[in-house]
């Protein structure tokens, strides 16, 4: 990996964890169209998260499916809101 790369994975990896501190809560991203088909990849993932031995209290999980073809953040609501 380039000096370059390094250097932003290590500040990208900081954010997250000061992110997930803050928010006392696991956290996801997803960055892409957001359609039926990924919503088993989201179950399992959660499901996942969610038995894991170092888990925190919380999951937090944030779409960016803005300015991406296809998608739709209606679908999302649906989905995680009861």
């Amino acid at each position: 990996m380039a000096v370059c790369d390094d250097i932003i994975f290590s500040a990208a990896k900081e954010a997250d964890k000061h992110l997930a501190e803050k928010l006392r809560a696991d956290v996801l991203y997803y960055n892409g169209p957001v359609s039926m088909q990924c919503f088993s990849w989201f179950r399992e993932t959660v499901e996942k998260m969610a038995v894991c031995a170092d888990k925190k209290p919380g999951i937090a999980v944030f779409f960016n499916y803005g300015r991406r073809p296809g998608g739709s953040g209606r679908e999302v609501c649906r989905y995680f809101t009861p």
